[in-house]
């Protein structure tokens, strides 16, 4: 049985590994701050951010859908790492009905590897709901 382990706990596990670490000693990756499940408007900014501990450095991937995310004008990754201590977020600078689905953030070093997924629902604008209706409705009739 799996049991729901808190931010707290994984940053304890943090603590303890950082407490442990003599500058000699290799961790695989594992999260203290996972992503997390966001719901965003069509054409507003999107971030999504993780913390993770690693020594040495991982390589992190990103994916969407199962496919690797390329760096693009809308989208920057961003790595920042502090000792064994690795900040990475992905930017998508202005949200598309295209960006909805399922992301992961992979860290891989020598001693192994972590992942870390959750999902993007891009929702309309109330305007663009009416409109989609409209036009669907629109269609509907004109297949009569």
């Amino acid at each position: 049985m799996r049991r729901a382990v808190s931010d707290t706990e994984d940053l304890d596990q943090a603590n303890n590994s950082f407490i442990k670490w003599n500058g000699a000693d290799n961790i695989k990756p594992f999260f203290i701050k996972k992503l997390k499940f966001q719901n965003v408007l069509e054409g507003e900014p999107a971030a999504l951010r993780c913390r993770l501990v690693a020594f040495p450095i991982p390589t992190i991937l990103w994916f969407h859908n199962n496919r690797p995310i390329q760096k693009e004008r809308r989208r920057k990754i961003r790595t920042e790492s502090t000792m064994h201590i690795h900040a990475t977020s992905l930017i998508i600078d202005s949200i598309k009905d295209k960006d909805s689905g399922s992301y992961k953030v992979m860290a891989i070093n020598t001693e192994g590897s972590a992942e870390s997924i959750a999902s993007l629902l891009v929702s309309m604008r109330e305007e663009q709901d009416a409109n989609y209706l409209r036009n669907q409705g629109e269609e509907y009739l004109g297949n009569q």
